[in-house]
């Protein structure tokens, strides 16, 4: 601690990656936390919570009014996962040790713990729609094919033809759903 006496104001960083592209799901993500003496959490730069830190701590002088010397001994726990994203992610922690007069370096120390377990599912790789046909009106993922209309010289198509061409593009559409998950 720089200013036992004084209080201190640290803030500290936590960078890490959630590989892919983009999430499929990112839930049940468990985070604890505890500070001597406080801290506010801020998952890639979204408050998320506070403890042991009344409004205007950061103006104030450190003193107890603003930052409690009990409470630190049992973390919180905090849902974050609407915060996570696939890429890089960062905890960001604005920590406050309260000053203690006559304090020193040994005397008053500070300190901040924290934990998280995240499970996520997440698309690690694209794949390209079949064939060469035109992209998909609004859409980059599929692609779409003109085929002719028969002219009243041709045969006739197969009652069902129609149906079937949509039934087949429903299904290729289903396969690369299920293959994206995987």
């Amino acid at each position: 601690m720089t200013h036992p006496e004084e209080g201190d104001i640290i803030e500290s960083y936590k960078t890490f990656t959630i590989p892919g592209l983009y999430p499929v799901e990112i839930n049940n993500t468990k985070f604890f936390a505890t500070c001597d003496n406080g801290y506010e959490l801020y998952v890639n730069d979204h408050y998320v919570g506070r403890a042991q830190l009344e409004d205007g701590w950061r103006k104030s002088n450190l003193s107890e009014l603003c930052v409690h010397a009990e409470g630190w001994q049992t973390p919180e726990s905090y849902q974050v996962s609407d915060y996570l994203k696939c890429c890089l992610n960062t905890y960001r922690f604005a920590t406050a040790n309260a000053g203690m007069a006559g304090g020193t370096s040994e005397t008053n120390h500070g300190g901040l713990i924290f934990g998280s377990k995240i499970e996520y599912q997440s698309v690690d790789k694209e794949e390209a729609a079949w064939g060469e046909g035109l992209e998909f009106a609004g859409k980059e993922w599929s692609s779409y094919f003109e085929y002719p209309k028969p002219e009243a010289a041709q045969e006739p198509m197969v009652p069902g033809f129609e149906a079937g061409a949509a039934l087949a593009g429903i299904l290729a559409l289903a396969y690369l759903l299920v293959r994206r998950r995987h």
